[in-house]
Parts: structure tokens; C-alpha cells; sequence
């Protein structure tokens, strides 16, 4: 289970955590489910958490990641990406060149505080206190899994 994806604030903000070993087939169905999640919601912009604090492996080709990206990416819709706990410097490279690529509005914070404290900045909308979802994993009943 890879990846986990749950809605924070229903609408408006989810998370999406990767845990473990992410592959391309991962990125390919997380870019896929959030893309319907983003096409479903009704508000006007959706904006997305990245948690990679749980991440131990991901796969190096920056063009591929993009390639497989840009249906969510390219979304009318999509709002800021903020991403969290990238602890290896070449998975912040491909962060920064997926970001370029892509043209994305995107910000790389250190911690959860420090996204939700981003976003909320960002778009007045949101809640200040919000809480960081636990680990997802097969019994959860908050979320939408990928395996």
C-alpha cells in the first residue's frame, strides 16, 4: 500500500501519503484517483498535502514521473500541491523538476505544520486546525486506498 489518500477538508483539500516503496504503477493510479477526486469535488480549486515522511524508495526518472503526472497536473482545478518530509535530496530534485516541468504551484515545507500553515495563507477558506490523518492502511475507513 503505497500510497493513501484521504479528504481533509472534503472538497477543498486532501492528503496524499506515500509509504513504503513508491513505484511508477503507484504514481500512475495516485495521479489517476486524484484526478477523479479533483474532476468530483465541487469547488472552484483543490489543493493537495503530499506526506513523504513514511517514503523509503520512489523511482528516479524525472520524465516519467511527469509523463504519468500530468492529466492531475494540467488540472483546471488543481490548486497548490504542498509537499512534506522529502528526506533525500535526489527525491527533492524531482520534486523541483516535476514542479518546472510542469508549471505547478508547489511549495516543499518541512513539516505538516508548516504545509497546513502554507495552505491556509494560500486560501482563507481552509480551517487552521486541521489534524494530520494517522497512517492509512487496509482497515482504514477514511480514505481512499491504493494498493
Amino acid at each position: 500500500m503505497p500510497v493513501a489518500m484521504t479528504w481533509l477538508y472534503e472538497d477543498r483539500l486532501f492528503v496524499v501519503q506515500f509509504i513504503g516503496e513508491v513505484t511508477l504503477e503507484d504514481i500512475e493510479n495516485g495521479a489517476r484517483k486524484t484526478h477523479t477526486m479533483v474532476e468530483d469535488s465541487t469547488a472552484p480549486t483543490v489543493h493537495v498535502i503530499h506526506d513523504y515522511s513514511r517514503m523509503t524508495g520512489f523511482p528516479r526518472s524525472l520524465r516519467l514521473i511527469s509523463t504519468l503526472s500530468r492529466s492531475t497536473l494540467s488540472h483546471p482545478r488543481r490548486g497548490w500541491i504542498v509537499a512534506f518530509g522529502i528526506q533525500n535530496t535526489l527525491a527533492q530534485f524531482i520534486a523541483q523538476g516535476v514542479t518546472n516541468m510542469s508549471q505547478i504551484h508547489m511549495r516543499v515545507v518541512p513539516t505538516w505544520e508548516a504545509a497546513l500553515h502554507t495552505l491556509t495563507r494560500i486560501d482563507i477558506a481552509l480551517p487552521d486546525n486541521l489534524q494530520r490523518p494517522e497512517l492509512l492502511d487496509e482497515d482504514a475507513t477514511m480514505g481512499h486506498l491504493l494498493s
